[in-house]
């Protein structure tokens, strides 16, 4: 293990030393309508033309202090020259991996900032802007260089901007009332829209062709601007990743303030039945404080629920969600510009990577399959599901795993991929289907596909192997080209952006090796240039048709770049069409989002608290 250890931090100072070369001492600096912006020279990828960059700019006010949870304002100018030489602050953010280890949390509330990335600086040039919205569950991530860099999509002449935003209960929590509206998140987003609108020319860009293009909670936050009534005018068109709006990570039990009065009961407010107050007394704690209670509600896991998501805020005189997706888009109120919605083949196992690490998590899903399934599927509060969530979840249990009891199911590779494709079609390919559907019908000009082609190497594999391994897999793959944990489940969720950002991270193997990955990555460029030049999605030799209601075809990146149809996966659809169909016709029998007090609060996932 030592010898391991050793190679790997040669292995990863080697490749921080190599990265850094890519980087130009040399600066550049920009006249901006907000003032001066320094950057520096990159060298890309191949010695082609050096890449422009500027980072850490401000694009809004800081959220702190009287600003905390309360929309901020658009930074109209600075003085003296911003030293965008530095990584944007990102938001503040438990770890990813170790959610529940507030000692390695990361960030500041200090987070509004973008990067911008481009080839020339000449106001002339008028290349397509590709604005881009980082993913994470809506809790974690940032658009950092190392992760979200320029050198793949920058290969053709298009201007990169990556903006960094409010996340987690910072970002999402809602008093419902004027001051406190939540979907924070949303307003920072809106406010870089408008900040790109006003400064990109003085990048080369052009205000008159800009792509928004997200991630996972990104995808979804960029469809919900899709049909934000503030958000018109300020794109062209919508490239959404792996995440629809009418996925069930967006869906709450209660109504949305619960969650934030119990998190303030829980920090030792005393008033909360004065709205005002609570939000002082919000304000006046240590945001790390605020933080450390943010997975409150952890269940089944710590995404199971979550409520720091984005939410309808009515109660605000400025909604930016005043109505749910699909009826938002069939009354009309979606803008009209084309767009591409992509998934990943086996989206689920980002859902099901640690099942693959502890079979335990198998062993209580099975035991109490009534209990937890509507959680996990539908993202039902254990105090809130209902018999007919049941009747549902056993309906999927036997289409999945057949008639035998599900208990009696051992824990098998499996019967995980399984579960993999439930959770795939429950948070993924059935709210695609359907927002898709919408679109359609509504004439908006929507393209759909699905990436069949894994990477080299998945974010996937971080879930799913323990630490050990991990360091065990970077180690041997950076020397030997392999290693022996390889194991290839499938197209997981994010594996779509290896394909097209560096995710240059120290130690990282590389993601695309193969000559069938290279024409992938290839493949989808073409997607994405040609879209965000003309709106029209150009992949060599293929035919690519617009989506038309009911039609249940795609767009597939796979060995062959076609359109295609798959039987299999179109009786599945219908399985959970019934099933979502049943669930929205239950929520709009109910009159308004349930009030009751939680039943009960944990401070560890399931898995560490019930016993077996």
């Amino acid at each position: 293990m030592i010898v391991y250890f050793v190679i790997g931090c040669v292995t990863i100072f080697t490749i921080m030393f190599a990265r850094r070369m890519l980087c130009d001492s040399s600066s550049v600096t920009i006249t901006t309508k907000c003032g001066n912006v320094q950057g520096t020279r990159m060298r890309s990828e191949g010695g082609q033309q050096p890449i422009l960059s500027f980072r850490g700019i401000p694009y809004a006010e800081p959220p702190i202090g009287e600003r905390r949870f309360k929309r901020t304002v658009l930074c109209e100018s600075w003085s003296g020259r911003v030293e965008g030489r530095k990584e944007a602050k990102k938001s503040l953010q438990p770890n990813v991996l170790f959610p529940d280890q507030y000692f390695l949390s990361e960030g500041s509330e200090d987070c509004l900032y973008l990067n911008v990335y481009t080839k020339t600086t000449d106001e002339n040039a008028k290349q397509p802007v590709i604005v881009f919205l980082h993913g994470g569950a809506f809790v974690v991530g940032s658009c950092e260089s190392i992760l979200y860099g320029p050198e793949i999509l920058l290969r053709e002449d298009v201007v990169l901007v990556g903006v960094n935003y409010r996340l987690g209960i910072l970002g999402w929590l809602t008093l419902e009332t004027e001051q406190a509206p939540g979907n924070l998140g949303l307003h920072d987003q809106l406010l870089a829209l408008q900040w790109v609108q006003k400064n990109i020319t003085a990048f080369g860009g052009d205000p008159s062709r800009v792509t928004l293009m997200g991630e996972s909670a990104g995808s979804m936050s960029a469809l919900l601007h899709l049909v934000s009534p503030y958000s018109k005018g300020l794109f062209h068109r919508v490239i959404a990743l792996s995440g629809t709006p009418s996925s069930v990570f967006l869906h709450r039990d209660r109504r949305p303030r619960c969650y934030a009065l119990e998190v303030a009961k829980h920090l030792g407010c005393k008033t909360l039945n004065d709205m005002d107050k609570v939000l002082l007394y919000l304000q006046s704690l240590r945001a790390k404080d605020i933080l450390k209670v943010s997975t409150l509600f952890v269940d089944w896991d710590y995404t199971h629920p979550m409520p720091w998501t984005p939410c309808i805020d009515i109660h605000s005189s400025k909604p930016l969600v005043p109505r749910v997706f699909q009826e938002a888009v069939s009354e009309g109120f979606a803008a009209n510009v084309p767009v591409i919605v992509g998934s990943c083949k086996d989206e689920g196992l980002i859902l099901t990577s640690k099942f693959f690490k502890d079979p335990n998590r198998w062993n209580l899903l099975k035991k109490e399959w009534k209990i937890w399934a509507p959680l996990i599927l539908f993202n039902r509060e254990r105090d809130e599901y209902t018999e007919h969530d049941v009747q549902d979840v056993q309906t999927l249990r036997e289409y999945y795993f057949g008639e035998q009891p599900i208990e009696d199911l051992d824990y098998s590779h499996q019967n995980i991929l399984k579960l993999t494709e439930m959770f795939s079609m429950s948070w993924f390919l059935a709210p695609m289907d359907a927002d898709v559907n919408v679109m359609a019908k509504s004439g908006l000009s929507v393209y759909k596909f699905i990436l069949t082609v894994p990477p080299n190497f998945t974010l996937f594999d971080l879930f799913r192997l323990n630490l050990q391994d991990v360091v065990k897999m970077f180690v041997q793959r950076n020397i030997y080209g392999y290693s022996s944990l390889d194991k290839v489940f499938g197209v997981s969720h994010s594996d779509d952006i290896l394909y097209m950002f560096p995710m240059a991270i120290p130690g990282f193997p590389p993601c695309i090796v193969t000559p069938l990955q290279k024409l992938t990555q290839k493949r989808l460029l073409d997607m994405v240039h040609s879209f965000s030049d003309f709106g029209v999605p150009t992949v060599q030799g293929s035919e690519w048709c617009a989506a038309r209601e009911g039609d249940t075809s795609y767009f597939e990146f796979g060995p062959q770049a076609q359109m295609v149809s798959n039987e299999r996966l179109e009786k599945e659809l219908d399985l959970w069409r019934e099933i979502k169909e049943r669930q929205l016709e239950r929520k709009r029998e109910q009159e308004k989002p349930s009030e009751k007090p939680f039943s009960a609060l944990h401070n560890k996932i399931a898995l560490h608290r019930v016993r077996l």
